[in-house]
């Protein structure tokens, strides 16, 4: 990763997990709904329909697939150092805070928090999925 920074479009790669970022509680609902689904799975040979696709099927899948992306996210969070650990749980995950509310616990300005946060949100972008929210400037 030499000269990332130079590479890195950082307004565009912000705006990306910042979008997704803000996803995560829909996820992390649609995560938890799975286990109900899980156990109420029944399999049967037996065609209940005129489709091909098995809907439930599907369904089980795409919570899989989104509970891993859960998972995906908390872990690279995770990998962050604490402050930047700190700022990304309050403000995405818990969101229970203002930003006036965070940086006035954490003891920082309001500069240093937003600084913070962007180079959070950088860090984050570049631990998740191999670098998958990263957008690199034209040549």
């Amino acid at each position: 990763m030499i000269f990332l920074d130079t590479l890195v479009d950082e307004k565009k790669t912000i705006a990306t997990t910042k979008r997704y970022l803000k996803q995560y509680p829909r996820l992390k609902t649609i995560a938890r709904s799975t286990t109900a689904l899980q156990s109420n799975w029944t399999v049967s040979d037996k065609v209940k329909s005129r489709t091909i696709s098995n809907t439930q099927e599907d369904r089980l899948l795409n919570r899989i697939a989104v509970t891993q992306e859960v998972e995906e996210i908390e872990r690279a969070i995770s990998c962050l150092d604490e402050v930047y650990k700190t700022i990304l749980t309050e403000k995405y995950i818990k969101r229970q805070k203002t930003d006036f509310v965070l940086y006035q616990d954490m003891n920082m300005s309001d500069t240093s928090f937003y600084r913070a946060l962007r180079n959070a949100l950088l860090d984050f972008a570049c631990i998740f999925n191999n670098g998958t929210l990263l957008h690199y400037l034209d040549s």
